[in-house]
């Protein structure tokens, strides 16, 4: 007789004898075969999950990243903008551009000897009530 599968198996003449011990313990290896199993399916299926959620997040960051990057280019052309701006105001049917640099004002006046067409008269207006 030897050990195996923690039960006591005769052996006699090529025919093996299974103790109910033996049994009662294959049935319950084969229980906790099944519980291992579909506890490894429950966490493979967490982890395919998370991954997924992993992925989303990160697809998100790098978008973030994305406008983060676009906002600070879009922050700096403003700023830009606001260094140099340049005004168009109409005195008597003549126009002078007035430029500004660094928060100085340059008056770089410009006049012209020719009326202004009519189309240019009404954005110059729209222009001045900004100013």
């Amino acid at each position: 007789m030897y050990w195996k599968m923690h039960s006591f198996v005769d052996v006699r003449k090529s025919d093996k004898i299974v103790t109910n011990a033996s049994v009662k313990d294959y049935e319950e290896l084969e229980k906790q075969l099944k519980q291992v199993f579909k506890e490894r399916s429950t966490i493979l299926r967490q982890l395919t999950k998370t991954s997924r959620e992993l992925d989303g997040i990160k697809t998100n960051l790098q978008n973030l990243k994305n406008d983060e990057i676009s906002a600070k280019t879009d922050v700096q052309k403003l700023l830009e903008i606001g260094q140099k701006q340049r005004f168009i105001v109409l005195t008597n049917n003549r126009y002078v551009e007035i430029e500004q640099n660094n928060g100085s004002i340059l008056y770089t006046v410009k006049l012209y000897g020719r009326p202004l067409p009519k189309r240019f008269l009404f954005r110059s207006k729209k222009i001045k009530r900004y100013l």
